[in-house]
């Protein structure tokens, strides 16, 4: 396989995470109960997102997505709309 040019990015390698994009469906977890939502925004190149009319940030510490203001373990984003229990409302 010949050199691929410098910045071509490698075609093998995939996000090891899902991207968040508008309109994915996640869950807003709170002491275990969650609620659907939608992603609404995305901002700072997906760190920050928009959801439920929700503010949440990407924490450094555990890399979850966190309710902007509140601390690392606080209400939580999920990337995926079947976490914890579900909340149908």
């Amino acid at each position: 396989m010949p050199p691929r040019p410098a910045g071509d990015p490698d075609p093998t390698l995939r996000p090891s995470r899902r991207v968040p994009t508008v309109g994915m469906e996640v869950a807003i977890v709170h002491l275990g109960v969650s609620t659907r939502a939608v992603v609404e925004e995305v901002r700072d190149g997906g760190r920050t997102l928009v959801a439920g009319g929700e503010t949440f940030e990407l924490s450094r510490l555990t890399a979850h997505f966190v309710r902007a203001g509140d601390p690392y373990y606080g209400v939580r984003l999920a990337l995926s709309p079947t976490a914890g229990s579900a909340d149908p409302g």
